[in-house]
């Protein structure tokens, strides 16, 4: 399992860590985000796709919008679908700026 670590920094900026939240995995990985003892944040998740940004529900069973604490196991990736998805996702909390990582699944 990968886990992403939340937290308000000086200035209420939120930082997501490893690697600013962004991350290559493997289809069905289990990805897992805290805020500790900043939680909860919001979780939105949308379809990267040219800088739309499309609703996206990319863990089984689970809606495109979550609270942290949150794990999820990716979904498969559709025979026939390349290049496999991109997803980008906000992490937001009132009174801080939003912070947008993406998430590459590879098969």
């Amino acid at each position: 399992m990968s886990t992403f670590k939340i937290h308000i920094a000086a200035g209420k900026k939120i930082i997501c860590t490893p690697n600013g939240g962004n991350g290559r995995f493997k289809e069905t990985a289990l990805l897992s985000w805290d805020g500790g003892t900043d939680d909860p944040f919001t979780v939105q998740f949308f379809t990267y796709d040219s800088g739309k940004q499309l609703p996206a529900e990319p863990f089984e069973g689970c809606p495109s919008e979550v609270t942290t604490p949150f794990t999820g196991t990716l979904k498969r990736v559709p025979a026939g679908q390349d290049p496999p998805p991109a997803y980008s996702y906000t992490i937001s909390k009132a009174g801080s700026q939003p912070l947008d990582p993406i998430i590459i699944v590879d098969r």
